[in-house]
């Protein structure tokens, strides 16, 4: 307490430092503030104002305050460099030590070496800063497990630090794999705080915490990301009420009311940034986005394209599923989610193998079939994918691993080896593992050049003598694995997927795909994991579970007749590339003699 006495608010406070006339100003709760004539977030903001008096206010920290003072929950879209990480970091602080004794703020982020560079490291920048200018604050930082805690520990040191008041960082993900926030959904305190930083590259199992904290007697919640998918964390906490169709893009920043838990939702346009409120070079609040960072990426990626949206504007496009190979609409719209009555028994079973070698990415089996309908269609029915189990200090190889487990897997669901395909991409020893067990799966190269199949039977080229052809996937596309991609999105546009699981969907959905000289290219997977935090490996397998359909007589309708039989007396494409496979496949390797 202070020995001065303060005039302030119309009233004497005698023992009082600003900051603690606020903080007791904030303690009344915003009932009693509306009832002094101010409200809950001029006493925050003064607060703020007294904690860092070299920070700025402009129109966007400002609006997010106000917001958190108003709404259990708050939801906050933006570009990059919009100021959402160090307007959700001065809440946690602020908020806290006006309650230290009661509050537990939980702050979740991805990796914890991560968030030494994004929120824990401005929470402790922050903390440090307002200590050096002599405030009497609350808390005793723990930085090797990342908390700060209200607890000190007695100088007889017999007493237990409590950690239920104060702020704890929860790393969502460790070594790429996600653990989200289930640890902590039971969790009790009496007022409890969540704070989420980059909850677009969190899994979707992130937000099942929520169903336990909402409803509380002193819960609120804050999260924050740069918007990616509609269908991701971020985009689920965020769509409006009457859907992301109902959107419309105003180029300002916006708030809606969302359909998640009632969430209030900001999204700050990067093309409204406060910098253009006072037009200057360089601009105002260097920290922001300008008008530098926006004509850059207008110059060298496009206003359509995915960097646009993501880091400039903040906000989903409609235009953005142009650049998706699938999406969950397209999906639904041609039955793939549906199941199927099968005309008889007469099935071609399939087994695909997307392998992974414990570096962090999943290694997936799924077994699919295609055979006749009721209505006699040609149909491919998917199953559910499955995680084959790899032990890192296992006394046998991972590949040694894999190949056990896909023959018992084969062997039990009565799959022919030969109808099993799997990625030979990278390591070639899973070939060997196969052979030692006297199995013969077919290799697929998704690493290799695009075919000289046709694109689809409606894609011609004009020769320069004015004949007409077929466009060939070499022409088309630059890569075999975007060939494959692309396979699977034409045999669910012809209505012909079912059993599809949405998680492999939304895999579909999140790979974006670019065009460069006229050819089509999926983004290459280490773009996409160091985008969105995960690897596509549920789509990779079904991909090659459709190329493997494929190369045993399934039928795609907007390919006609143009499949691997062979025509002419030449062997077609695919049966060369098999053959010679199974001869490459044990050259060189030790025969059971």
């Amino acid at each position: 307490m202070s020995n001065l006495t303060i005039s302030r608010y119309g009233k004497k406070w005698a023992g009082y430092t600003s900051l603690q006339i606020e903080f007791y100003c904030i303690q009344q709760g915003a009932k009693w503030c509306k009832e002094q004539g101010r409200s809950l977030f001029h006493h925050y903001r003064e607060a703020f104002k007294i904690l860092w008096p070299e920070d700025d206010f402009h129109r966007w920290n400002e609006l997010v305050l106000k917001r958190y003072c108003e709404q259990d929950i708050l939801v906050l879209l933006g570009s990059s460099d919009s100021g959402k990480t160090d307007s959700m970091s001065k809440i946690v602080l602020c908020d806290y030590w006006a309650f230290p004794q009661k509050t537990l703020w939980l702050v979740s982020t991805t990796e914890g070496r991560g968030a030494e560079l994004r929120i824990w490291g401005h929470i402790k920048d922050l903390f440090n800063r307002a200590l050096q200018a002599g405030h009497d604050l609350q808390g005793h930082p723990i930085d090797h497990i990342k908390t700060i805690t209200t607890d000190t520990i007695d100088d007889d040191g017999e007493l237990a630090r409590s950690l239920k008041r104060g702020i704890i960082i929860i790393p969502c993900k460790s070594g790429g794999v996600a653990s989200g926030l289930a640890p902590y959904i039971g969790i009790k305190a009496p007022r409890l705080r969540h704070c989420g930083d980059e909850i677009a590259v969190m899994t979707d199992s992130f937000l099942n915490a929520y169903s336990n904290w909402y409803g509380k007697a002193d819960f609120k919640g804050i999260m924050a990301g740069n918007f990616m998918e509609t269908d991701d964390p971020l985009g689920i906490a965020s769509e409006p009420v009457d859907s992301w169709d109902s959107f419309v893009d105003d180029k300002k920043t916006q708030e809606w009311r969302s359909r998640w838990y009632d969430a209030w939702v900001i999204a700050l346009d990067g093309r409204d940034s406060p910098n253009f409120d006072f037009p200057s070079d360089p601009p105002r609040y260097s920290y922001l986005i300008s008008e530098k960072k926006l004509n850059m990426i207008k110059r060298t990626k496009g206003e359509d394209s995915w960097e646009w949206y993501s880091q400039c504007v903040g906000k989903p496009s409609k235009g953005m599923d142009v650049w998706r190979v699938i999406t969950k609409a397209f999906c639904e719209k041609n039955g793939a989610f549906g199941d199927v009555i099968w005309k008889n028994s007469n099935h071609t079973l399939i087994y695909g193998l997307d392998p992974a070698y414990g570096d962090g990415d999943r290694c997936v089996g799924r077994m699919v079939e295609f055979g006749e309908d009721i209505n006699g269609n040609i149909i491919l029915k998917v199953y559910e994918p499955e995680i084959i189990p790899i032990k890192m200090n296992a006394n046998a190889e991972a590949e040694e691993q894999i190949a056990i487990y896909i023959k018992s897997r084969l062997d039990a669901l009565g799959i022919p080896p030969e109808n099993c395909f799997y990625d030979s991409f990278g390591r070639g020893t899973l070939g060997f593992q196969f052979g030692k067990l006297g199995i013969n799966p077919v290799p697929i190269d998704s690493g290799a050049q695009p075919t000289n199949r046709p694109v689809q039977s409606d894609l011609y080229i004009e020769e320069s003598n004015g004949q007409k052809r077929l466009k060939m996937c070499k022409e088309h596309y630059r890569k075999f694995i975007t060939e494959m991609w692309f396979s699977v999105r034409l045999v669910v546009g012809c209505g012909q997927v079912r059993g599809m699981d949405l998680d492999t969907a939304k895999e579909g959905q999140s790979r974006k795909f670019t065009k460069d000289n006229g050819l089509i290219e999926v983004e290459p997977k280490k773009d996409m994991k160091k985008r969105l935090g995960r690897s596509p490996d549920l789509f990779d397998n079904l991909a090659i579970c459709v190329e493997g359909c494929r190369q045993r007589g399934l039928k795609i309708k907007m390919l006609g007749e143009i499949t691997i039989e062979p025509r002419n007396g030449v062997m077609d494409w695919f049966i060369a590339r098999q053959k010679k496979s199974l001869e490459n496949r044990f050259k060189g390797q030790l025969q059971n003699v």
